[in-house]
């Protein structure tokens, strides 16, 4: 999935030197399948906060 959908970060190295990271991605995702929301990161140890998605939630399919 990572490399399908090119969420991997080339530049992103890990403390153990591991290279090309998957890049942090949140997805919000409609009834009929599409993308109405998407967070991304460009540090491998950080995450959406809930209430970022939450926010969204409520914004894009209320």
């Amino acid at each position: 999935m990572t490399d399908q959908f090119n969420l991997r970060n080339p530049f992103n190295v890990s403390p153990r030197g591991f290279g090309g990271l998957p890049i942090p991605t949140t997805f919000l995702v409609d009834g009929n399948g599409m993308v109405q929301w998407i967070d991304q990161t460009d540090d491998y140890m950080l995450r959406s906060q809930p209430d970022r998605v939450l926010t969204a939630i409520e914004e894009n399919l209320a």
